[in-house]
C-alpha cells in the first residue's frame, strides 16, 4: 500500500467516504434481514404465545401440563419460540380427502373383485 501524500489526502478520503457509503447501504439492507431473524426467534411468555396460537391462557397451560406444546422450562417460567409452535401447528394438520386417497392402498378380494 502507497502512503498517501498530501497531494493525495482529497482523493484518500473521497475513497474512503465511498467506501463508508457502500458499507452503510449494505448494512441498511441486510441489517434489517437479521433483525427479522432476531425477532422471529424472541422467546414469548404464555400470554404471548396464547395470542399467537388464539387459544385462552388456561388451554395453553393445560397442553403445558400435558405435554402437549413445545416450551423451555427457566425458573419456574415458561418460554416458547416461534417458529417451534409454528412447527407444532403444522404438525396438527389433517389430511384432505384427495390426501388420504391417494395413500390408501387398493385391495383385492379374492376372485379377483375389489
Amino acid at each position: 500500500m502507497v502512503k498517501p501524500t498530501l497531494e493525495l489526502l482529497p482523493d484518500e478520503v473521497f475513497a474512503l467516504r465511498q467506501d463508508v457509503k457502500s458499507i452503510i447501504k449494505f448494512l441498511e439492507e441486510h441489517g434489517n434481514l437479521r433483525q427479522n431473524v432476531s425477532q422471529t426467534d424472541k422467546f414469548l411468555t404464555v400470554p404471548q404465545a396464547a395470542e399467537f396460537l388464539n387459544l385462552a391462557t388456561q388451554t395453553v397451560y393445560g397442553l403445558i401440563h400435558r405435554k402437549q406444546i413445545p416450551c423451555f422450562k427457566r425458573q419456574k417460567r415458561v418460554y416458547f419460540s416461534k417458529p417451534d409452535l409454528i412447527a407444532w401447528l403444522e404438525s396438527g394438520r389433517l389430511k384432505t380427502r384427495e390426501e388420504l386417497a391417494s395413500e390408501r392402498p387398493i385391495l383385492v378380494r379374492r376372485g379377483g373383485k375389489v
